[in-house]
């Protein structure tokens, strides 16, 4: 039975690599070419070989019919009640009560449930004092697995490497401004504060690019401060794919839907060209309280804004968030949008879990030049999963 191995000649103009600094791609074209090699490539392969292999079913048949598992039960489980009594090199699972463990088995493994610094912890009534690496203590973080070996002459519980077997959901893990939580989200550790950090471009450009990270990162309000002050983690946030505003070519396409309250002059191209780089257009002339919109279906968390004031009428404008339920909420008090560009860094992001974006005008703000003429609206976040 030979299985397919992908070669060199199968990746060949698939993906990212060898395309041009600035490719010109719409945001969802960028996606599917991101994700093209996997897609394309390796599932197409990985299905092809799997018709090919034996399943676990198959091998789980061939052990019953042969009477091998009701041997292995036998050894494994002495009072054939369904539960292990003992393992060669497996790991018992223990149960964690502060620094009390409860269970058997040299080689043993818990979930966390408290977090904390710990120095022993008791088993079976006996204390076993912490080793870890060269370390004599060991920082548990609540919701992580750790795996130990006891030493029963020594009375020592000795982690393996810091004990984690795996990080932090940073969609659940408890979003404190804790920074070694936020590193682990991304399998990363380091002794430098948080502002160091991310002033630290090569761990910036893993952690902004690590989804797990990231969700952690929405979640702490401590954390996001310090990302949206430093100027070296705005860029590893550019740099790491962020969802941005497509380019539209009408109010509902490349996707999302451009809509605006006023009953004003359209003119060509009408609302969606002030979400498009290369248009402008669109004027406002009939009163109070009238705003521009892009809203779709997906939450992000949104960093950074960009509107551009063709005319340079010193309009000025709030920026709001579509939330989930439909409700408007403010991201910035009234901000003046100058005649070049705008680019204001979303100071509140941990308020915002947006499906939509409003850029609502001030019309006092404009005087005798009661309309506005804006392009190159566009919102930077990063996807919540």
């Amino acid at each position: 039975m030979e299985l397919k191995i992908i070669t060199e000649a199968d990746l060949v103009g698939r993906g990212v690599i060898g395309m041009a600094d600035t490719p010109n791609l719409s945001a969802r074209r960028m996606q599917e070419k991101v994700e093209e090699v996997v897609r394309s490539v390796v599932i197409p392969v990985m299905n092809e070989n799997a018709q090919k292999t034996v399943t676990k079913q198959d091998l789980a048949d061939a052990v019953f019919n042969s009477g091998a598992g009701d041997m292995q039960s036998g050894f494994y489980d002495d009072n054939t009640d369904g539960i292990v009594d003992r393992a060669d090199n497996g790991l018992f699972v223990y149960t964690q009560s502060e620094s009390i463990l409860s269970g058997s088995g040299a080689n043993g493994k818990f979930k966390a449930t408290a977090g904390g610094t710990y120095t022993a912890f008791t088993i079976d009534g006996q204390s076993y004092a912490v080793q870890s690496g060269s370390e004599k203590e060991i920082e548990l973080t609540e919701g992580v697995w750790y795996t130990f070996v006891l030493d029963t002459e020594d009375r020592t519980i000795n982690f393996n490497m810091g004990g984690a077997v795996s990080v932090p959901d940073g969609k659940t893990a408890m979003p404190t401004n804790d920074k070694d939580i936020w590193l682990k989200c991304a399998s990363l550790k380091s002794d430098k504060t948080i502002e160091e950090i991310v002033n630290d471009a090569q761990l910036c450009a893993t952690l902004m690019s690590t989804q797990n990270s990231v969700e952690y990162m929405m979640r702490s309000t401590n954390i996001q401060q310090y990302v949206l002050n430093s100027e070296i983690a705005i860029s590893a946030l550019d740099a790491s794919l962020p969802f941005t505003t497509p380019e539209m070519t009408s109010n509902t396409e490349p996707f999302g839907e451009v809509t605006t309250n006023t009953t004003a002059n359209q003119y060509t191209p009408g609302a969606w060209g002030c979400f498009n780089t290369e248009l402008t257009g669109y004027y406002i002339t009939d009163g109070d309280n009238k705003y521009l919109q892009w809203k779709w279906d997906r939450p992000i968390w949104a960093y950074k804004f960009k509107i551009k004031d063709i005319y340079g009428n010193n309009s000025k404008v709030h920026l709001q968030a579509v939330l989930e339920d439909g409700s408007i909420a403010d991201i910035s008090d009234s901000v003046s949008v100058p005649k070049d560009t705008l680019v204001y860094q979303n100071a509140n992001p941990h308020l915002i879990k947006a499906v939509g974006f409003r850029i609502y005008i001030d019309q006092s703000s404009l005087g005798a030049n009661n309309w506005v003429d804006y392009g190159a609206i566009k919102v930077w976040g990063k996807y919540y999963e």
